[in-house]
């Protein structure tokens, strides 16, 4: 990457060190590895020298990591430039990135309750909103723990009554992978048979609920993203209101950040039981196995029936 230099001068050697904020590992910038080019070159500092009238004078060289391109993420690079003799007293330098998400043009993650969230449901390219169903506008509908997402313009899906095992809804072989799983019929509101997947399996069940998990992550997110929590999907539930009505299929969240704006999609789900496109409620899956419900004057957080198909919105890991 680029450097630039700059020299201190001061009563005292000066010492440095810096900070991540949202990446806090560094990984997208190489600053995960300290025997990496990234992290030995982040800052150089050259030894002092005495500029005759009893100051110290000193050279630090900051070079800016370029991120990788398969792990685009928000990330803070705080650098603080310490007097030797006094930790807290210090000049800071902040390396900030904002890169557009998933390398769409224009669309910047948001930050919401101090989290950075995708600008779009997975599956979604624009924010415009829709009422009517819309792959670009609202996204796919998926079922808990498949990664088979669901176009909500297609209306041609093969339905298949379940339960049905894990392996069947696998790629790249399952037999049932493309089908949308409905639960059993009449099966009512509540038990084990509205979840899509054939429960009397345990080894089934736990591979299942790993799957979307912050340790495994093996979801439909870009690199460097992964799913919300329930404590994480509480901070979009909290910011909810009556005031914030749905309009043309979504709406709008103030985010952290003067000037930024959270457009959440609020347009529909698919059945648990059809597996049609119904647009009344809308709900979003969280990794634990509950959901984030948006109604039309309400949120609401709670367990959801693992047969519906809701969207994903990711957040950065």
């Amino acid at each position: 990457g680029k450097s630039f230099s700059f020299t201190v001068k001061s009563e005292k050697v000066s010492v440095s060190d810096f900070k991540l904020l949202y990446d806090v590992t560094g990984v997208s910038v190489g600053l995960n590895d300290r025997n990496s080019q990234a992290y030995k070159y982040l800052i150089r500092t050259e030894a002092a020298t005495d500029d005759g009238n009893g100051k110290k004078l000193q050279k630090f060289t900051i070079t800016i990591p370029k991120q990788a391109d398969d792990r685009r993420v928000p990330i803070d690079i705080q650098i603080y430039i310490r007097n030797s003799e006094s930790y807290n007293y210090y000049q800071m330098i902040t390396l900030r990135s904002r890169p557009d998400y998933n390398g769409m043009a224009g669309l910047q993650p948001v930050k919401v309750g101090g989290i950075f969230w995708a600008p779009v449901n997975v599956g979604q390219t624009d924010i415009a909103g829709s009422t009517t169903p819309s792959l670009a506008n609202w996204g796919y509908h998926f079922q808990y723990g498949r990664n088979k997402g669901f176009d909500p313009e297609k209306t041609d899906y093969e339905k298949l009554e379940g339960p049905v095992s894990y392996a069947s809804v696998q790629e790249p072989d399952g037999e049932n992978m493309d089908k949308f799983i409905t639960r059993a019929t009449g099966t009512g509101s509540s038990g084990v048979n509205t979840d899509w997947l054939d429960v009397s399996n345990t080894a089934d069940v736990a591979i299942r609920d790993a799957l979307w998990s912050k340790n495994v992550n093996d979801s439909p997110c870009p690199t460097g993203w992964r799913l919300p929590n329930k404590a994480e999907g509480e901070v979009l539930s909290q910011k909810y209101n009556k005031s914030l009505t749905v309009q043309n299929g979504r709406i709008e969240i103030a985010g952290d950040e003067p000037g930024k704006t959270f457009y959440l999609t609020a347009a529909g789900q698919r059945s648990r039981a059809s597996g049609n496109v119904i647009t009344t409620n809308t709900s979003y899956w969280l990794i634990d196995g509950n959901s984030l419900s948006i109604k039309p004057d309400n949120s609401a957080m709670g367990a959801g029936y693992y047969s519906y198909g809701y969207f994903l919105r990711c957040i950065q890991e």
